[in-house]
């Protein structure tokens, strides 16, 4: 095993460790071990590094990039919607936020519809988030927010609302809210333990595996500032001993577009 994972597993049993309440002497010597191995890599955290590992199997990544078209097909042969399918709908619609548009959980669950997310010829196909994004969604994110929209939305009570993810009180879903919501419908779709943040490391590994080096265009699609940067956070990702290249041939045409796609 590489340098990284064994502090990776050194870390997380000194984590365990803490957490069940160790005697002093136990604690001090697995954080020693840990220290020992620490390889001062910068970037992820271990903690999301080994939540991040089950993605190295290409099954996994063919998984997470069908959950959402998988679970829309599943709720869509009820004739009438339901609450429970307009939830299910919702969820989606956050993790298609974070995952293929790479947004951060404080930028989507405060997106606007006909402000942020902008119709053109009766669709939804602009994202704007003032002042740095002003980008064309692709055909497949389009498709999912006119369904949700009309067909969804209007089954969370909140028909009215201006919000693409309504809360109480007349605002925005509360951060804890959408977090939990997207944790539980993305364990009971793939198995993985992943909140949105998680989920923006997984859009960067899932891009790297099929270019690896291309930070810069990475970059572009979390929406930050500097290539530098989002080298420094990601590179452990492509040096890792255990990196394997995506072979983008074992992808179908939309999996592949949804890998690819994100904004057009």
């Amino acid at each position: 095993a590489s340098q990284g994972y064994r502090y990776d597993m050194a870390a997380a049993v000194y984590a365990v460790a803490r957490w069940v309440g160790v005697s002093p002497e136990q604690n001090d010597a697995l954080k020693a071990i840990a220290q020992a191995l620490d390889p001062k890599r910068k970037g992820m955290t271990p903690r999301n590094r080994l939540k991040l590992r089950p993605l190295r199997d290409p099954a996994m990544i063919i998984k997470v990039l069908d959950m959402v078209r998988k679970r829309l097909a599943e709720v869509s042969q009820h004739d009438k919607p339901r609450f429970a399918d307009a939830i299910a709908v919702q969820s989606m619609v956050m993790i298609e936020c974070a995952f293929v548009l790479g947004l951060s959980l404080g930028d989507f669950i405060n997106l606007k519809w006909n402000e942020n997310i902008a119709a053109i010829d009766g669709r939804w196909r602009k994202l704007i988030i003032p002042p740095h994004v002003d980008v064309a969604l692709s055909d497949s994110t389009a498709d999912l927010l006119d369904v949700y929209e009309k067909r969804y939305f209007p089954k969370l009570g909140k028909g009215d609302s201006r919000w693409v993810f309504p809360g109480k009180n007349g605002g925005s879903k509360s951060k804890n809210q959408a977090r939990q919501q997207i944790k539980e419908a993305i364990c009971r779709e793939t198995g993985l333990d992943a909140n949105p943040a998680l989920l923006r490391h997984l859009r960067a590994m899932v891009h790297l595996r099929l270019h690896k080096d291309d930070f810069s265009t990475l970059r572009k699609i979390l929406g930050q500032e500097h290539t530098s940067s989002t080298k420094r956070l990601y590179e452990s990702i492509t040096t890792d001993s255990e990196f394997k290249k995506l072979d983008d041939k074992a992808l179908s045409a939309d999996q592949k577009a949804r890998a690819e796609g994100l904004r057009s």
